[in-house]
């Protein structure tokens, strides 16, 4: 995956341009120099690398580094809060690099002193004075529409259904938890599907103990993805995988969670061994036949947007349902509100060190 970073494909899933680090340094570099020509006297570049330096990737600082004529960059995507970091550019220049975080808790200012000198930093929300009674109601009219939504009581657990762990680590990145196992079998059952789908990076909450209400479907699905079923053959089902898993142990958001589907993981080689997928008549897992055909139940974004892996996959059904619906609905009406199958991972996913 990693090689594939910002490649782009054509519909039939062939790539047509492979977008590299270094040619992004490039354009930005072009496009710098370029609006310097036009007569600009100030040059601030709005990014959306994050702060994490992965092989294959380019993170904020690191481009920087690479540029000149650049006087601030305002980054998102990692949801760091960084108030103003000073990057030395090629040119030894400091400019300030700043990231606001997320869920609106800091709003971010930059500042054009007297003597041209470009500094940043964030405002706490909480702590601006000011307020519109006109928005005020407008917002307060709109939560509670929304609160009629996602109130609705759907399920009820006594244990934690788990994305990340205390600290905030994505276990659902790098590993099979119960959540991730719930959600794909959401997708495997609305699909009548042989596979369920789902990408680590597409869960983003944990569902916690107590009453699970609609809206805690939405938080954890929170994109508006729509449900889709296609056919692979068991050679594309094998690659996929491979190609998803091999930055295992770090944190990757194309990381499978899967239903109908057993594998194993092996972390010194990265090779991906002693794959089966349940035969819906027997419900016995069968070694994955290579040459065989299997339907597969997936958002349309984990289709489209990895790696090129299930690009060619032929398309059966393209719903109009959206994945946290698919999963209200699979807790509700064919769980009957009852998760506590869910209770532990269920050892679909074997990590053999």
């Amino acid at each position: 995956m990693v090689d594939e970073a910002y490649a782009f494909f054509d519909e039939n899933g062939r790539k047509c341009h492979d977008l590299r680090p270094d040619d992004i340094v490039t354009l930005v570099q072009h496009a710098v120099d370029s609006v310097r020509l036009a007569g600009a006297n100030y040059v601030v570049v709005l990014s959306h690398l994050g702060e994490m330096n992965f092989d294959g990737f380019i993170d904020s600082h690191t481009l920087i580094s690479k540029l000149s004529g650049v006087d601030a960059m305002l980054d998102g995507h990692t949801h760091s809060v960084v108030p103003c970091d000073r990057v030395q550019d090629r040119n030894q220049h400091p400019v300030p690099v700043t990231q606001t975080g997320t869920q609106f808790a800091y709003i971010g200012k930059l500042v054009i002193s007297a003597d041209g000198r470009i500094s940043t930093s964030l405002i706490p929300v909480k702590d601006i004075p000011y307020s519109s009674p006109q928005v005020t109601a407008t917002t307060d009219s709109i939560k509670r529409l929304m609160s009629a939504i996602t109130d609705e009581v759907i399920g009820y657990n006594d244990f934690m259904l788990t994305a990340a762990d205390s600290r905030g680590d994505w276990l659902v990145r790098k590993g099979e938890t119960n959540l991730g196992d719930l959600c794909a079998d959401a997708f495997r059952e609305r699909c009548s599907a042989d596979i369920g789908l789902v990408n680590g990076g597409g869960i983003r909450n944990n569902i916690a103990v107590g009453t699970i209400t609609f809206g805690d479907a939405v938080n954890a699905l929170p994109y508006c993805d729509l449900m889709c079923k296609i056919e692979v053959s068991g050679e594309m089902l094998l690659n996929m995988l491979k190609k998803c898993t091999e930055r295992y142990p770090q944190t990757d958001g194309s990381f499978p969670q899967v239903s109908g589907l057993k594998f194993t993981l092996h972390t010194s080689s990265h090779a991906v061994t002693d794959v089966q997928v349940m035969n819906r008549a027997t419900a016995q897992y069968e070694p994955l036949r290579p040459d065989g055909n299997y339907t597969v139940a997936v958002s349309d974004y984990y289709k489209s947007g990895f790696c090129g892996a299930l690009k060619k996959a032929a398309s059966i059904e393209q719903t109009t349902e959206v994945t946290y619906t698919v999963l209200s609905q699979y807790i509700k009406n064919t769980l009957k509100g009852d998760v506590s199958a869910y209770r532990t991972p269920q050892g679909r996913i074997i990590i053999e060190e």
